[in-house]
């Protein structure tokens, strides 16, 4: 072998393991862990907006259209709390007690989409009546 080749050899093995190096040493370090505020926050500052595991949203002719799961033997307490929670409903207290207005005033189980703005008895029908597609 000549001089040129062994240089070449040298460089490039030389390259490698300090590749390998950098990769090793960096494999101990974490990353800071981001808490549930700092996502929400920087998902706000490009335009974004978390959503449950529960729910979906997305946008329809200018409309929001939320969708969601209610399980057999959801309480209509756990229903209101989270329509409140998702923005579909301004107060829990009034959708108990529209609820409580209808004749079957049980929530049927199944899967729901919803465009915003929805009123509340309109909401409360579609809950109460319609079959569930399990």
């Amino acid at each position: 072998m000549n001089r040129k080749s062994i240089y070449w050899i040298g460089l490039g093995s030389g390259l490698i393991i300090g590749a390998m190096l950098v990769q090793l040493l960096s494999l101990g370090a974490e990353e800071p862990a981001m808490d549930l505020p700092a996502i929400e926050e920087a998902a706000a500052r490009h335009g974004y907006r978390l959503v449950r595991d529960d729910e979906s949203a997305w946008i329809v002719e200018e409309k929001i259209v939320r969708s969601f799961y209610i399980p057999k033997g959801m309480s209509d307490e756990a229903v209101a709390d989270w329509l409140a929670a998702s923005g579909l409903i301004d107060s829990r207290e009034d959708f108990l007690a529209e609820l409580a207005l209808r004749p079957e005033p049980s929530i049927l189980p199944g899967y729901y989409e919803f465009a915003e703005p929805v009123g509340l008895a309109e909401l409360v029908e579609q809950l109460t009546t319609r079959s569930s597609e399990g």
